[in-house]
């Protein structure tokens, strides 16, 4: 999860910092919870239909996450490029700026539940106490294959990754790369 996700993460962990922070002396530790984050994980669907529908059928993708506003989808151009397209809510597909050099291994979404991001984030919550999910993203990892991977700063902010199947059946938890 090489661009957003990465990105999003550190200035995730920045915000937290700050707003625990404070300019005057305290007579004990603070308490306040970092606000959680809205992936919309919802949109991964209607992103992939859009990118779909204006490529004139299935693509291959080297990465498809999810932010606050949107999902961004990379699509493998087929010549070692690849062409990243953003997908906001209310605003639907933007057009993808010039092809880069594909920093991924192409997949398709055949074989992925496309709706199975939206419940990841409060499974991983279920299932590691006082973890907080920062970035969810659909990408091949090397020794994985194709995973949903949720991208966790752990109870005790220890950074891991936490790793579905394509169907979201969980895999594992790991150390962040």
């Amino acid at each position: 999860m090489r661009r957003g996700l990465a990105g999003a993460a550190l200035l995730i962990l920045v915000a937290v910092a700050a707003a625990c922070s404070s300019g005057g002396s305290s007579s004990g530790p603070t308490t306040t919870a970092a606000p959680a984050l809205a992936l919309r994980l919802d949109l991964v669907p209607a992103a992939v239909a859009a990118v779909e529908a204006a490529r004139g059928g299935p693509q291959q993708y080297t990465e498809i996450n999810a932010f606050d506003q949107g999902v961004n989808l990379f699509v493998a151009a087929g010549d070692g490029n690849e062409l990243a397209y953003v997908y906001r809510d209310g605003t639907g597909l933007e057009a993808p700026g010039a092809p880069q050099a594909a920093s991924g291994t192409a997949f398709p979404t055949t074989e992925v539940a496309l709706d199975a991001g939206t419940r990841l984030p409060s499974d991983v919550a279920g299932r590691l106490p006082g973890s907080r999910p920062v970035a969810v993203a659909l990408v091949q990892r090397p020794a994985d294959g194709l995973v949903w991977d949720v991208s966790v700063i752990g109870a005790k902010g220890t950074p891991l990754d936490v790793l579905y199947t394509p169907q979201g059946v969980l895999l594992s938890v790991v150390a962040s790369q």
